[in-house]
């Protein structure tokens, strides 16, 4: 499988920090959980702060990433593999990745309709947690579709943007 020792070793290294990283992510899941469990939430609003947790992670978030430079990054790495495979390459991916984003709007819109009728200890932290996130994935979805129009215009258009700051994430930063 690994043509070099050095190979198998970067996969071992690779695998060690992802299984350290999933281990880390289940033991905050569960210290959030008895800290929620203490503050009195009742069950419905745990799981609707576990689900909101879970839209966070799915757009990628961790340990309190800011968006701006989260969407900085990501715009990088899709402008080097663009200079490595071409845009025609990249754009499915792309497409994809727009189509993904959408899913999770529609995902925090239906989790703002549930979480309007409860009440109770940390619902109010719900609401703005579920306020932020909605804010999030509109701002993502802005940047899947400014990405995938900048980029049928040459990948230099886009990086001149991101360079000179007129990303439309970069103008709420």
């Amino acid at each position: 499988m690994y043509k070099t020792a050095e190979e198998r070793h970067e996969a071992r290294l690779k695998s060690k920090k992802d299984s350290y990283a999933r281990r880390q992510l289940q033991e905050q899941v569960k210290s959030r959980t008895r800290w929620r469990r203490r503050r009195g939430a009742a069950a419905g609003t745990q799981e609707l702060l576990q689900r909101l947790d879970n839209l966070w992670l799915t757009l990628g978030y961790c340990n309190w990433t800011l968006q701006h430079k989260f969407l900085e990054s990501y715009g990088m790495s899709i402008i080097s593999e663009v200079d490595r495979e071409g845009w025609d390459s990249v754009k499915p991916g792309c497409e994809a990745g727009l189509t993904e984003v959408k899913d999770v709007v529609k995902q925090a819109y239906d989790l703002r309709t549930e979480a309007r009728d409860i009440d109770g200890p940390l619902t109010d932290q719900l609401r703005d947690g579920i306020t932020s996130v909605v804010d999030a994935v509109d701002m993502h979805v802005r940047a899947w579709e400014e990405l995938l129009s900048m980029m049928e215009h040459g990948v230099d258009t886009y990086f001149d943007a991101l360079r000179y700051g007129s990303l439309v994430w970069q103008s709420t930063a």
